[in-house]
Formats: C-alpha cells, structure tokens, sequence
C-alpha cells in the first residue's frame, strides 16, 4: 500500500541529474508564446496543483491575468478562451475530460494553446 518514498528520496540526485540534462527549447518557446496574454491553465489532480502554479507564475512575471481550473470548467464555461492562451497540463492525456477541454478550446481557437503531457 502506498508508494515506496524511501526508494524515491534516495533516486532524487538521479532524477535531478536527468532532469538537468533534458533539452527545453520547445517548452522554453511554448511558454513565452503565452506570455503577451492572459491565461487559463487546466489540470485535474496533481495536475490542478501545477495548474495554480503555472497561474501564479504568468501572473507574476508578465502582469497578464491568469486563472487555473479544471477542465470540466472549461468544457461547461461560457466564457470565450478566443483572446487568451490556454495550457493543459496532463499526465497520462487520456482523461475525456482533458481531451474535451482540448477540443473546446481549439474549436473556439484560443490564441495559443500549449499541452504539457508526461
């Protein structure tokens, strides 16, 4: 029961040096072609908490709005992404929630959309 976090603390140096070592220029231009404006930034789960970081983040350093939400809010939402840039975060990307909240907000043609999937 449970997930081994022992075995997982004692991979971290390893983790980080692979991390360290994985090319970012895609993420890197993704993320700035948000930059100019607002943002909605969707995850579900341990995806919502990078989503309210993300938020945070674009709020701070470009003073654009930002908000995070579920998907099912964006799927439900009557508001119009068409002037913002949207990023779904997702683990797997097979949850119908993430792909509905994918096909909303490319048929109502935000001005950027970014998936982060792992």
């Amino acid at each position: 029961m449970g997930k081994p976090y022992f075995s997982e603390l004692n991979n971290l140096p390893k983790t980080y040096e692979w991390a360290q070592s994985q090319p970012i220029e895609l993420l890197v231009a993704a993320i700035e072609s948000c930059t100019a404006f607002p943002l909605v930034v969707t995850g579900s789960g341990g995806s919502l908490t990078a989503a309210n970081f993300v938020s945070n983040l674009h709020q701070r350093q470009t003073g654009n709005l930002s908000k995070s939400v579920t998907p099912l809010e964006i799927v439900f939402s009557t508001q119009n992404p068409s002037e913002s840039a949207v990023m779904i975060l997702s683990a797997g990307g097979r949850n119908p929630d993430v792909l509905a909240a994918l096909k909303k907000v490319i048929a109502l043609e935000a001005r950027r959309v970014v998936v982060m999937c792992s």
